[in-house]
């Protein structure tokens, strides 16, 4: 653990190490992309895999999911699809 500085931003999916301070510290200067469930995300790859794992651990969902929630889909496109219109 680091001394006298915080948590580093890292990526929900495959955890890299990205500029900034952790999500939980509630400061996104660097204008990082952020998963609907929380926390920072590098790439859309890394934000749909997120987003699914965590679902297939909902009460409700099944562990075959392979397609998002309504409202994760909605987030996901937000994030990714509509930025590149």
């Amino acid at each position: 653990m680091r001394t006298n500085e915080r948590d580093r931003a890292s990526c929900r999916g495959c955890r890299k190490e990205m500029q900034g301070e952790a999500y939980m510290y509630g400061n996104n200067r660097n204008g990082h992309k952020v998963n609907h469930y929380g926390g920072y995300v590098c790439s859309s790859k890394c934000d749909f895999n997120s987003s699914l794992d965590l679902e297939r651990s909902m009460p409700g969902h099944s562990d075959r999911d392979r397609r998002l929630s309504c409202f994760s889909q909605e987030s996901f496109e937000r994030n990714w699809i509509n930025d590149h219109q």
